[in-house]
Formats: structure tokens, sequence, C-alpha cells
């Protein structure tokens, strides 16, 4: 199921026009440089880390642990 999950995908993601792809992974790259990430360099940043650090701040399931994010930690109560 999860192969041809992502054909359809990437059938899908086939027909988007370029410019917005394109603004899409400007996007991705400015959240992955800025906020708890800001002190880190760019230049050294690779399309792998920028797409974890984005599934990190979005708290997209599944994408780990760092010190900044943890996307898998469940949320404490908050005490009254």
């Amino acid at each position: 199921m999860g192969a041809a999950k992502d054909s359809l995908t990437l059938r899908f993601v086939a027909w988007l026009p370029s410019r917005f792809l394109y603004w899409c992974a400007v996007h991705v790259w400015a959240v992955a440089t800025t906020g708890h990430y800001s002190k880190h360099s760019a230049k050294d940043l690779t399309a792998a880390e920028a797409i974890c650090r984005y599934a990190r701040v979005k708290a997209i399931p599944g994408h780990g642990k760092d010190r900044y994010h943890d996307s898998n930690r469940k949320r404490r109560k908050k005490k009254t």
C-alpha cells in the first residue's frame, strides 16, 4: 500500500507547476534556517536536513527528536 500511495503522490506532484514547487522549496529552506536554527550556517545545510528540520518545526509525526523540537513527544497537561 505504501508504494502505491507514493506512486500516486509522485504522479500528482508531476502535474504541479514548477514555479509553485520552487516556492515550496524556498519555504522549506526558510523554515529550516530561522528560529532555533538561525545560528547554524545555511551553507552547510543539506536538503535532507532541511526537510527533517521542517518536519520537526511543523510537528509532522514520526520525524524523531532534536534538542529544539520533539514531534513525537506527548503534550503535557498544564498545571492549574
